[in-house]
């Protein structure tokens, strides 16, 4: 990720995500032995996937309204450069092979956000919230559903040590092939985490910080994927 100021009330960011997919199948009687298939299954593999997702590029605009409290407005959209793949679900059907891993949505998609800020001495508290809408098709019929997050949380500076803790609401709207919702689709969910982390200073313009969020609740449909957790280490450097 790229930060770059342009004035004291005007920033534009970058962030270029790189992401891994290792997929494994396993095969069972209905007993719980394994066993081998003697054909060639077209949607299930061992694989592992690696590859850019899509750009981000955003315009972030502040506007002080007190000597306490900071305000301020994004606005962007998503550069598809990840890479996609035919609609898996008429290849099914048709018994072809195919692929449902994707990194990227092959579309432009806005980005619009908001955020305030409340400091006072050594504290900091914080509430964001911030849409990326999926307004159309791509070339081969998917169109990614709509996501909204928003969240409440705060900081506390601790002589070097900044310590941070909040929660978060994540909300993702089902996504479509060919203007159709597939069973095994993402149908869409919601997530509540709560999270936890610590930043200190590395080297004189380096900064690591540790966080870690916690689902507390997951309204997912039936068979979606769930997680225990999410642990992010980060290192920022200001020039």
């Amino acid at each position: 990720m790229l930060d770059r100021s342009l004035s004291d009330r005007v920033a534009i960011e970058a962030q270029l995500p790189m992401r891994m997919v290792l997929s494994a199948i396993r095969y069972t009687h209905l007993d719980g032995q394994p066993f081998e298939p003697d054909y060639v299954n077209i949607h299930h593999r061992n694989e592992t996937l690696a590859g850019l997702g899509d750009l981000w590029l955003t315009a972030r605009v502040g506007l002080p309204v007190s000597d306490t409290v900071y305000a301020a407005a994004r606005i962007g959209f998503t550069l598809p450069l990840g890479s996609t793949v035919p609609n898996p679900f008429a290849l099914g059907d048709n018994g072809q092979s195919h692929q449902h891993i994707q990194f990227g949505s092959g579309i432009f998609q806005p980005i619009f956000g908001a955020n305030v800020m409340h400091h006072q001495g050594g504290w900091r508290l914080r509430a964001h919230a911030m849409a990326i809408l999926g307004l159309y098709a791509n070339r081969y019929g998917y169109q990614p559903g709509r996501r909204f997050t928003g969240g409440l949380g705060g900081d506390a500076q601790i002589g070097e040590t900044m310590l941070t803790f909040g929660s978060d609401l994540a909300h993702e709207r089902a996504e479509h092939w060919s203007g159709e919702s597939h069973m095994e689709a993402n149908l869409g969910r919601t997530d509540v985490l709560v999270n936890l982390g610590l930043s200190r200073p590395l080297a004189a313009n380096l900064r690591w910080s540790l966080l870690v969020r916690v689902p507390v609740l997951q309204l997912v449909p039936h068979d979606a994927i769930t997680y225990p957790g999410i642990v992010e280490l980060r290192v920022d450097g200001v020039y």
